[in-house]
């Protein structure tokens, strides 16, 4: 049988061990030694991102008269200064060789020049009247091609009519490839984050719209993380817009994460 005195030493040894295991849950629960970054710093990181990888992008609208459409063989052309397209696009100081036309169901229809503004135009293949509309692209990081073949038909001044010219601000293919290689370079990675986040480390990762829910461990298009351990991280999707080298533009989301 215990003695009282036994039975004491017992009570206090309990006591003691049920108190360090309260603090330990507490320190685990409570950890001032953790490092978190704050969830708001994701709209903060986006928002430089926007600044590091955006790129203008100019368009306007052209619609063929009837009569001109009809007349069209295979192509025409948009050649020499006093053609209203060629010389807009001077004025809006486009570079020669960054300009790409696209149907109205946005497919690729133009070879351009890369030492002047000299277009050359495939038909359209869709049927009246949507093969009249044709819309013309130019951004710094558009590739045009330099292969013009033979066409008979040239678009004259009275041949069609100009919309209104739009200019945006998208994010830039190239721009997030170049980012990319500087994320994996350490010495790069510092300077980047710095400018970027300033004191958290961030990541990055772009896919289209269609993928989202679904496992995107080797899916993204473009994917700036690293591993992250024993710290909390932060993550928050934004729509984007994406041009690639060919014209095309995306419809993306960015997910921005920081910890």
């Amino acid at each position: 049988m215990i003695g009282k005195k036994a039975q004491g030493h017992v009570e206090i040894v309990i006591s003691f061990v049920i108190f360090v295991g309260f603090l330990l849950f507490l320190f685990v629960i409570f950890n001032p030694f953790s490092q978190t970054a704050n969830p708001k710093a994701a709209n903060f990181i986006f928002n430089n991102l926007e600044e590091e990888l955006e790129v203008s992008l100019m368009s306007v609208s052209v619609s063929l008269n009837k009569e001109f459409e009809e007349d069209i063989k295979n192509c025409f052309k948009i050649v020499g200064s006093g053609n209203l397209i060629h010389d807009l696009l001077e004025d809006l100081g486009c570079e020669k060789g960054k300009v790409i036309v696209r149907d109205k169901e946005d497919t690729k229809k133009a070879e351009i020049s890369s030492s002047s503004f000299h277009i050359q135009i495939e038909k359209s293949t869709l049927s009246s009247p949507d093969n009249k509309f044709y819309t013309i692209y130019c951004s710094e990081d558009i590739i045009g091609n330099a292969v013009l073949g033979p066409c008979e038909s040239y678009l004259n001044n009275g041949d069609f009519t100009l919309g209104i010219v739009v200019n945006r601000t998208v994010w830039s293919a190239a721009k997030l490839e170049d980012m990319k290689d500087d994320y994996k370079d350490n010495e790069k990675y510092e300077i980047l984050r710095r400018s970027i986040s300033g004191k958290d480390d961030f990541g990055l990762q772009v896919f289209d719209v269609e993928d989202e829910g679904i496992d995107l461990s080797t899916g993204y298009d473009w994917d700036l993380t690293d591993e992250v351990q024993d710290r909390e991280v932060h993550a928050q999707i934004f729509p984007v817009k994406v041009l690639e080298s060919n014209g095309e533009l995306r419809q993306m989301k960015a997910r921005v994460l920081v910890w």
